[in-house]
């Protein structure tokens, strides 16, 4: 298996491995939101004591009354302040989980798509191997191809030399023949010539012995 596959092998393997432990509620956001809450419970619990003590004295100096109104107003301006800053802590909180429950979300999904990319891999690998020794056989059927091809070759030149050796010994023996068949043409024809000379000479021969016999019939008559 190549190096590459090991390796994300391995990665899959120490990627499983991670664990993850969300917080569902934050001991710092919670810290926060009972001080909050303890301070806003104080804060309503001396405006509701400035409130009762005004009315048990009875109405009270001018100037007292005024002062306790505008601790009032501090106190619920304090109120609305803390509570938002409750209701802030808590939508953080609550984006803090469901940022945590989305990355826990795609942390698994990748999981999934990287399992299944790494099967992938190996299933092309695999008819990576499968295509490899298919080409390694058709190479091996090629060479045998070529080796028959080369040995019948081999036959053919063997037997074109043999035919080629073959057409030369014949050529050579119709040369020789047709030399013998000249001489013996030149031998015929200077037979021929000389049968001829014989027949003159012959024919010379009758001539004079028909000169000779005519001229004995001739003395004897």
């Amino acid at each position: 298996q190549p190096a590459v596959s090991q390796a994300l092998l391995e990665f899959l393997d120490d990627f499983s491995k991670v664990e993850t432990n969300p917080v569902c509620c934050d001991h710092r956001v919670a810290g926060l939101m009972r001080a909050m809450r303890a301070e806003s419970l104080l804060v309503r619990q001396h405006v509701q004591g400035g409130g009762g003590g005004l009315l048990g004295a009875g109405g009270g100096a001018g100037a007292g009354l005024t002062v306790d109104r505008e601790t009032g107003e501090d106190a619920r301006r304090i109120i609305l302040e803390l509570e938002k800053r409750l209701r802030a802590a808590e939508r953080g909180r609550d984006d803090a989980v469901r940022n945590e429950e989305l990355k826990q979300g795609r942390a698994a999904d990748f999981q999934d798509r990287f399992a299944a990319a790494i099967q992938g891999q190996e299933l092309m690998h695999d008819r990576l191997i499968s295509s490899e020794e298919e080409h390694l056989r058709a190479c091996e059927g090629l060479v045998e191809v070529q080796q028959e091809h080369a040995e019948v070759k081999d036959e053919m030149s063997e037997l074109q030399y043999k035919d080629n050796l073959m057409l030369l010994v014949l050529e050579q023996e119709v040369a020789d023949i047709q030399v013998v068949e000249k001489q013996r043409h030149n031998q015929a024809e200077e037979l021929q010539a000389a049968l001829e000379r014989e027949n003159e000479a012959c024919r010379a021969l009758r001539g004079g012995l028909e000169e000779l016999r005519a001229g004995a019939e001739g003395a004897e008559g």
